[in-house]
Order: structure tokens, then C-alpha cells, then sequence
């Protein structure tokens, strides 16, 4: 298949660009001029330098699918209302619509956990069918482009997929996220401050996270249908058993500092997805994790079922899809 993507120097989308190339796709995909990806690429896609305003109709339509990982704000990186309107919302809904009109039978986004924001609180583990309630502006502009790409895909005949990584980890991440940060104290044998570390989440390596992006380009829903999926790795620990967990891992000589910094006031201390998708391979997962938490990453196998025009709901044992 030829592949067009957006985000491919990002975190989520270089690990996809890897995988798609390993299973024989070809992939354009954009960047910004003088942008990397985080991670070594080998082989190369072939990388148009652009945004997202500005792509040839010509070569988006030679595509057979659009997966659009490209974003502004996301942690750590700093943002406001009007950029993260003007990127995550107009400019992505432009592309989106750009796709649709050109015929392009697929589109594949990445949406966000954030989205649910204060719905956690409200759920064991939140559905997609949680009402959304995000805090801050790159939340806040997921959000929105969740709800207008469901209404774009109703007014038109492409089949979209929105998938909701949690929290993710792995190669090429921010240094400011948790797991890098944490890997680079262990390392270099400093102390690392953290919270109580009380918060229950669901980790997931992106590695795992890009290959549920893979299985939905191969698995598009009916056309006109929008199929939304929270996406996880089925292991809710709390952060610091994640923390403890690596420190170890990394044999670190250096001290966790559990419990000296407070949490943040907007802290939603769980945050589980009811997972839709489950299709972990257990081969790359590290097995002392596996050992340590042996409910990470069940198998389970999908049964896509579309019961109206418009509505598209899917099922696996244990976890399910709302409607558009």
C-alpha cells in the first residue's frame, strides 16, 4: 500500500514509518524542512517537505491512505488555545476534508486519551463512549477534532479510524517525559525527585502502539462509518511501580525520591482506557515487565461488526467500541 503521513519526525508516527516500511509499504510522508525523526530510520520514507496547508492534491490522492499523526502540544511541549486551535483542529480537519474530497478510502488519526480529561474520574476504566471533558488546549483541541472528524466522516464516503493512546514510552520520546527523564537519571546516577507516585495509569511501549496503527490500516470500517478505539498496553500500575520497576531494570546506584514533589492540582490520579483493541505480540515486550505484571498485554482477537450506515460499534472478549 502507499501510505501518506503526517507527524512522521514525531514520536508515534517515526515508530510507525518503521513499521510500515519493514512490511513492504511505501510511505510518503511530511516533515518540516530540516526536521528529523527521534528515531533511525533504515530505509528511509520518502519525505515531502511541507505542512499541512500545502500538499499537492496530486500526490495525496496517489495515496491509499492518510494516517495523520502530526500535532501541536503535545507533552511537554508548551502551547495555547489559538495554536492548538488553529493546528489540531482547522488545519488537521482541512487535511482530513482534503483527503475526503480526493478520495482517499481511508484515514487513520491519532486522537488522545487527554480527551476524556476529568471523565476518568467516572470510570474504572473509561469506554469511548466516556463523555468528553479534556483539560487545557491541546486536550481541549483533540478533542474537537474527534468530534468534527466523526461528522466529516458521516458527510462523506471514507472510512476513518480515531485511535486513543494513553500513556506511551519508548525510544525517541521527549527527554521531558517521565520514562527518558527517568532512564537519564538512572544513568548518569542522579537522584530523580518524584510525587507519590499514587497515580494509576496504563504504559504501553509506542513500539506496541504503532503496530495497533498498522493492524487498523489493514482493518478499515464501512465506508462513511468513523471506528473510535481507545488503544493500551491492559496494564493499569501505578507510577511508582513503573518508576521502581526501571530504576531496577536500569540498576540504578542513585536514590528514587518518592514522595518530595507534590502533585500537580489538576492531578487525575486514574486514568485506564477500557481497551478496544488488544493485538500485543508478547515477543517484544521486555519479559522481566511481563513478570512483573503478568496482565500486561492479554491476546485477543477482533470482531469488527458495522449494524448501521453510519453508526460503527466493534467488540473484542472483554473490551468494545461506541458508536460514532
Amino acid at each position: 500500500m502507499r501510505l501518506f503521513v503526517t507527524g512522521g519526525t514525531g514520536f508515534i508516527g517515526s515508530h510507525f514509518i518503521r513499521i510500515a516500511l519493514g512490511q513492504g509499504h511505501e510511505v510518503i510522508a511530511l516533515r518540516r524542512p530540516e526536521s528529523k525523526p527521534p528515531i533511525e530510520l533504515n530505509p528511509q520514507p520518502v519525505w515531502h517537505e511541507s505542512c499541512l496547508k500545502h500538499i499537492p492534491d496530486a500526490l495525496l490522492a496517489s495515496c491509499d491512505a492518510l494516517l495523520h499523526f502530526a500535532a501541536s502540544g503535545v507533552s511537554p511541549q508548551p502551547t495555547n488555545w489559538q495554536d492548538a486551535f488553529e493546528f489540531n483542529v482547522l488545519q488537521s480537519l482541512g487535511l482530513c476534508e482534503q483527503a475526503t474530497k480526493l478520495g482517499l478510502p481511508h484515514i487513520i488519526a491519532c486522537g488522545s486519551g487527554f480527551e476524556y480529561g476529568r471523565s476518568a474520574t467516572r470510570y474504572h476504566s473509561i469506554p469511548v463512549s466516556a463523555p468528553l471533558d479534556p483539560i487545557g488546549p491541546y486536550a481541549a483541541s483533540k478533542a474537537a477534532f474527534s468530534v468534527g472528524l466523526g461528522a466529516l466522516a458521516r458527510a462523506s464516503a471514507t472510512s476513518v479510524t480515531l485511535l486513543r493512546p494513553f500513556h506511551l514510552y519508548g525510544e525517541g520520546q521527549n527527554p521531558g517525559n517521565l520514562w527518558p527523564a527517568l532512564r537519564q537519571a538512572a544513568l548518569s546516577h542522579t537522584d530523580f525527585p518524584m510525587t507519590p507516585g499514587e497515580q494509576v495509569r496504563d504504559y504501553m511501549p509506542v513500539a506496541l502502539a504503532a503496530e495497533q496503527f498498522m493492524h487498523a490500516v489493514h482493518s478499515p470500517p464501512p465506508a462513511g462509518c468513523m471506528r473510535i478505539a481507545n488503544i493500551g498496553s491492559g496494564s493499569p500500575i501505578t507510577l511508582k511501580e513503573f518508576a521502581t520497576y526501571w530504576w531496577a531494570h536500569w540498576q540504578a546506584s542513585s536514590q528514587l525520591l518518592i514522595g518530595t514533589l507534590p502533585y500537580r492540582d489538576s492531578e487525575i490520579m486514574r486514568m485506564i482506557p477500557e481497551l478496544s483493541i488488544i493485538r500485543c505480540n508478547h515477543q517484544q515486550q521486555d519479559p522481566v515487565f511481563l513478570q512483573a505484571f503478568p496482565q500486561a498485554c492479554p491476546d485477543l482477537s477482533l470482531d469488527w461488526t458495522c449494524p448501521g450506515d453510519t453508526n460503527w460499534s466493534a467488540s473484542t472478549h472483554g473490551g468494545h467500541l461506541g458508536s460514532a
